[in-house]
């Protein structure tokens, strides 16, 4: 009787012969260790990973290539900052790690904030004539700006120009 192969023992015995490429080598770990080291943020600022734990974990891959965590950490911290959030944890990672200074980010992130509290402010005042236009007035009336899609447009498109901004910033 013939054995009957599985999937996997068919697609083993098909690429016994070929190899992983230097370069591909290279992509599989930088992907493996950017994996890891969003893990270890992720678990650190939700508050389920020690501090001294986290530094162990990063201070052992920086010994192995400072250049390629300083490199994983501002990418994977730039694209979590949040301007309606608390960004402390991720600020002081930044600063203690990749050696760029909290108050670049800080002022970008407030400088957004002021902009878009404006910008409100400017938006609701046009919904509140709206609706006066249209007989709705009164003490009680407050628009829902964020239900206007030019409010979602506007916010939506100037916080991917903010994420640009920041993610241009290198340490030292």
């Amino acid at each position: 009787m013939s054995e009957i192969k599985s999937t996997l023992d068919l697609i083993m015995e098909r690429t016994k012969n070929l190899t992983l490429s230097d370069d591909e080598k290279k992509e599989i770990k930088r992907k493996e260790l950017e994996e890891r080291v969003r893990g270890w943020v992720q678990r650190y600022v939700d508050g389920t990973l020690l501090h001294s734990t986290f530094e162990k974990e990063i201070a052992g891959e920086i010994e192995k290539d400072l250049n390629l965590m300083k490199d994983i950490l501002r990418e994977d911290i730039t694209g979590r900052l949040d301007p309606d959030e608390d960004n402390d944890r991720l600020l002081a990672i930044l600063e203690t790690y990749v050696g760029i200074k909290r108050d670049v980010f800080v002022e970008k992130l407030d400088n957004f904030r002021s902009k878009a509290d404006a910008e409100q402010m400017r938006m609701e005042d046009q919904l509140k004539a709206r609706l006066t236009d249209e007989g709705i007035m009164g003490s009680a009336v407050t628009p829902n700006i964020n239900k206007d899609p030019q409010w979602k447009d506007w916010h939506r498109q100037t916080r991917d120009e903010l994420k640009g901004e920041l993610s241009l910033i290198r340490g030292s």
